[in-house]
């Protein structure tokens, strides 16, 4: 399981002036034995700055990040499987926001071209975006749908579709825009904005019964402890390992901030977590880049 919130408001006018353009908060859910960096530049030579998948044979992959010199953004969560859809000889799905990163197409070309081969992944979610051309898209390989470009608005997305009304999606989606309106009526400090979305993706309540997470091939302990936002099933050493902020101010300036358990997680043991705080400036889009959209 995982979890995102997104406010996107692509000028300060659609933002009613809140001093955002963007607003992303982002819990990753994973397997405690699933080796992994926490977020850093990336030594490519492309600009990347993201956490990276360490698995054998899935090196490289990566569940959020940024590119530091274009504005650019992703965001991916799988979608819930019965177990017997699930095809273990599937194409990792880690590799498809780090290539999105490192890209010259835009949101919409990506996710259009995910869509042509979206039989070659299991089930997923994404969403990208690049702030110099204020575009974000959503796109997922079992809606039935075709990528689409998002208005804006705010969002909420975990282990279904863009906005399924999961109870804890719909409970987080409101204390997520509660928040923000706060921060626009107020003038909310930076730092408090941080202090409170990680608090957002630190919280703990069980939204159970809910009969959209119901699953047959999961036992409902397994899913009472998966309908929080902040997860932990201590019992099979699965839970929230990463909490990640993405905010861009109307002064186009990025912040791209993580909280995380770093690897190995060794069983029955505290977990270490380490902080990464990344800033860099928007830069402003190239005509050619906004007339491709």
């Amino acid at each position: 399981m995982c979890i995102v919130f997104v406010a996107f408001w692509p000028s300060p006018e659609a933002g009613q002036n809140s001093g955002y353009r963007l607003v992303l908060a982002s819990n990753r859910d994973e397997e405690f034995g699933r080796p992994a960096k926490c977020a850093h530049a990336w030594n490519d030579g492309s600009g990347v700055v993201a956490g990276m998948d360490m698995t054998p044979g899935k090196e490289g992959g990566t569940w959020i990040g940024v590119n530091e010199r274009n504005g650019r953004f992703g965001v991916i969560t799988n979608v819930r499987q019965s177990l017997a859809d699930i095809r273990p000889d599937a194409r990792g799905r880690g590799c498809l926001v780090a290539d999105f990163l490192r890209s010259e197409q835009t949101p919409l070309e990506y996710c259009t071209m995910l869509s042509e081969r979206a039989a070659e992944f299991n089930a997923f979610n994404i969403l990208l975006g690049d702030m110099s051309t204020g575009c974000l898209c959503y796109y997922g390989n079992r809606t039935g749908e075709s990528p689409r470009s998002l208005a804006p608005g705010i969002y909420g997305l975990s282990n279904a579709f863009l906005d399924t009304p999961w109870k804890k999606v719909v409970a987080g989606k409101e204390c997520f825009s509660s928040l923000l309106q706060t921060a626009r009526v107020d003038g909310m400090a930076e730092d408090e904005l941080q202090q409170r979305l990680f608090g957002l993706l630190s919280d703990k309540t069980k939204h159970w019964p809910d009969p959209l997470m119901q699953a047959d091939d999961l036992p409902e302990e397994w899913l009472r402890d998966l309908s929080s936002v902040c997860v932990g099933c201590d019992s099979v050493a699965y839970g929230t390992r990463a909490k990640s902020i993405i905010v861009v101010t109307d002064d186009n300036q990025m912040l791209f901030k993580e909280t995380a358990m770093q690897s190995p997680i060794q069983p029955g043991q505290e977990p270490v977590w380490q902080t990464s705080e990344f800033r860099f400036p928007v830069p402003e889009s190239h005509p050619e880049r906004s007339a491709r959209l």
